[in-house]
């Protein structure tokens, strides 16, 4: 039996990862960029935009050949709507905690095995329906740069 609202959550948000880990296997990557590091690449591989929210969801593989610590500081997450300029983090929810999966107590921290990889996704406010295009920065990662939205 599983007990308290954080191990239904984890339950869930392990359900969904491995979900969502099958399905992205198969699709290719919106874009890729490499970590500053050299250590990683990170694909984009789905924007969605619902009820207001824009949810980002990216895969870091480790391309090092050793196991190697993935770790950026959440605050640093953002994207910005291209032309405008205006900047847009990681929402959090009315307990203060940040609605990205998986997470530490400040930002995405995993150790991911040689050849790995692992599946993040953060939830930000949507932009504008005006708004064509967006930039995602993730620190030590290069840019994503004039990212599609869906339509």
């Amino acid at each position: 039996m599983i007990r308290g609202k954080r191990a239904v959550t984890k339950l869930f948000t392990a359900m969904l990862i491995v979900t969502t880990g099958l399905v992205l296997q198969a699709a290719d990557p919106i874009q890729t960029q490499m970590s500053s590091d050299t250590n990683f690449e990170v694909d984009l591989m789905r924007l969605t935009v619902n009820d207001d929210v824009l949810t980002v969801v990216i895969m870091v593989r480790n391309t090092s050949g050793a196991q190697a610590l993935f770790r950026v500081r959440i605050t640093g997450i953002y994207y910005l709507e291209t032309g405008a300029g205006k900047k847009y983090h990681v929402l959090k929810d009315s307990k203060d905690v940040w609605i990205a999966e998986p997470h530490g107590r400040d930002g995405l921290s995993t150790y991911i095995k040689a050849n790995g990889r692992q599946l993040y996704w953060m939830k930000f406010p949507a932009p504008p329906p005006s708004a064509k295009k967006i930039s995602i920065v993730i620190p030590i990662v290069l840019p994503f740069e004039n990212v599609p939205l869906p339509q």
